[in-house]
């Protein structure tokens, strides 16, 4: 299949419903390379996903596997940054704050803004978001 089909594929998938989607190179039978399109989705959208990819791709079936999922709860927080507010998404587990991880598009936008680099508007606000970690030091838990 034509790689440049990929991403207009993936569009549509999650278009449809996908939960996710990846895609991974393999070797099939007779030592030939190819590339695998993974697609998770609760199972009443499968028909739907199976029928965009028999008639988006150059395959001629879908296998479909259950699986299951294991759900930490998440929230959003925001933080007040030097260069304007940014959101953190809490991971919950177990009823307490686990993780935080800022929001990439939050912190793209700040850096662009201020003209500073990524990683370091990134790690402010990925200390800032770490007070609402049990446990963390500085500010303390307030989520």
């Amino acid at each position: 299949m034509n790689p440049q089909f990929y991403a207009p594929l993936l569009d549509r998938i999650f278009a449809a419903g996908a939960l996710d989607a990846f895609l991974t190179p393999i070797v099939m039978k007779k030592g030939r390379p190819a590339t695998k399109v993974s697609v998770l989705a609760a199972p009443a959208d499968a028909p739907a996903l199976a029928a965009i990819l028999i008639e988006g791709t150059t395959t001629l079936g879908v296998r479909a596997t259950p699986v299951w999922r294991t759900k930490a709860g998440r929230s959003l927080e925001t933080v007040e940054t030097p260069w304007g507010s940014a959101r953190v998404k809490l991971k919950r587990w177990r009823g307490r704050v686990v993780a935080a991880m800022p929001e990439y598009d939050d912190c793209a936008a700040l850096a662009t803004a201020a003209g500073l680099p990524l990683a370091e508007v990134y790690a402010t606000i990925a200390r800032l978001g770490a007070t609402f970690i049990e446990g963390a030091e500085g500010e303390g838990h307030r989520a």
